[in-house]
Order: structure tokens, then C-alpha cells, then sequence
């Protein structure tokens, strides 16, 4: 799933450019470690339109895309050249099984997260690499805006800090390899709009202008390591 719905949050391609360098670019350096294989061969579940997934077929990656929506599948096809089945996890049965396995703000929308993290790791090669990346619950904008923190509510079923996420992959059959944090800012805007003026639909302040008001509250997440994402990679322990 695309972690920013379509790009649309970014609102210049120099933010968006930012982000696909810094953020999308860590993930990449983060598997390239764990991994010998020249070419991997890539499975991202729920890869949306597919601009996340196309870095990772830009920088030599192997990539084919799982999406159960109809019209995204589409736009990842004609946009991006990428291969993508059209289908659920649970229906998915792959002729050949991954070296990585991608799943970008996903997990806290699905029911059974042990079932689903049973099947997914199915589907990787012995000591293949699952990546996930996922909103952190114990992180200073839960803490200040409360209910009123844009990155969890109303979307999200589930609820994970890195020590409850962890326990869950060690329990369905993964292995800890790399844990660390980074900062959403993207989502403060909104957030911001809705702690003072109590709506999201419209926005008061300009998006530069609140992410400025909001820098402080990154740094402060970034310091006490109490950040709004958290990427965790782990591989298949068999």
C-alpha cells in the first residue's frame, strides 16, 4: 500500500524526490545488506499505483506488485511498466517464491496479522527478507495530538511499538535483523489542521508553513527515537 495515498501529500516533486531518496532509498541500502542475491526478485503487497515499487525496480531489483484493487493495478501497469497481479494474500499463489517481501503500511489494516504474516512468509525463499514498514504507536505525535494524530485514526486496526511488532515476527517464524525509526512529517500538516480548527477536510495553513511549525516535534522524535514510522527487517528463519 502506498504509504502517502497517490503522492498527493508531497505537493511539489522536490518533496516527493526528498522522499523517495531518503526514506524509500534507506529501505533499499537496509535489504541490499542482508542480502548476496545480484537481482532480487521483489513482492510488494498491497504496492497501490506502484511509484514506491518502481524505485525499487529502478535500482536493480526485480519487482512484481500484489494489489487487490482493480484500478490501482492498472495505473502500476501503464504508469510504470510493473508486473502486478490483481488479488489478495490469502488467494495469491505464486509460481516461484521471493527473495524479498515488502509490506508498506499495511499490516495495521489487516484483522489477523498472524495468519496473514504465516502465509506471506510462505512465500519467501529459506532466509528470504521481509520488510515492513509501519506506523509507531509510542511516538511524541501520539503523545501530544492524541486523538487527534492523523497517522493512526480512524484507518488502522492494529497497533504496534517496535517491541510488539518484534515479538510478533519472532512468533510467526522470522528473525530480527534491523529495527530503526523515521519521522512522517507529511501527515503533520493535517494533523496540526485538525488539533486546532477540529477539521481535516480543509487546510488553514499552507503545507510549507506547517511543516515548519512541526519541526521541532520531528527533531524532538528523532532525538528521544520516539518517531512516527518504523521499518523492520527480518528474515525467513527455515
Amino acid at each position: 500500500m502506498d504509504s502517502i495515498p497517490d503522492a498527493e501529500l508531497f505537493g511539489s516533486k522536490i518533496l516527493k524526490t526528498i522522499y523517495e531518496k531518503i526514506v524509500i532509498g534507506r529501505e533499499i541500502k537496509a535489504v541490499r545488506k542482508f542480502t548476496s542475491v545480484p537481482n532480487p526478485h521483489v513482492l510488494d503487497i498491497g504496492c497501490g499505483t506502484g511509484w514506491t515499487t518502481a524505485i525499487w525496480q529502478e535500482n536493480g531489483f526485480t519487482v512484481t506488485g500484489l494489489e487487490p484493487s482493480q484500478s490501482r493495478s492498472d495505473i502500476a501497469r501503464k504508469t510504470y511498466g510493473i508486473s502486478v497481479v490483481h488479488d489478495h494474500i490469502e488467494h495469491f499463489k505464486p509460481a516461484e517464491k521471493f527473495d524479498v517481501i515488502i509490506m508498506r503500511h499495511l499490516l495495521e489494516h489487516i484483522e489477523d496479522p498472524v495468519s496473514t504474516l504465516t502465509v506471506v512468509r510462505s512465500f519467501l525463499k529459506p532466509n528470504g527478507i521481509l520488510l515492513i514498514v509501519i506506523p509507531n504507536i509510542n511516538c511524541i505525535g501520539r503523545y501530544i495530538f492524541k486523538e487527534n494524530w492523523e497517522w493512526v485514526l480512524p484507518w488502522h486496526l492494529h497497533f504496534y511499538t517496535p517491541t510488539t511488532l518484534r515479538r510478533l515476527l519472532e512468533k510467526t517464524g522470522y528473525q530480527k535483523l534491523k529495527i530503526y525509526q523515521m519521522p512522517s512529517p507529511l501527515w503533520y500538516p493535517h494533523t496540526l489542521n485538525k488539533a486546532l480548527f477540529g477539521d481535516k477536510s480543509r487546510s488553514r495553513f499552507p503545507q510549507w508553513l506547517s511543516l515548519s511549525l512541526c519541526i521541532p516535534l520531528i527533531a524532538l522524535g528523532m532525538l528521544l527515537n520516539l518517531n512516527d514510522n518504523m521499518t523492520l527487517v527480518f528474515q525467513n528463519k527455515n
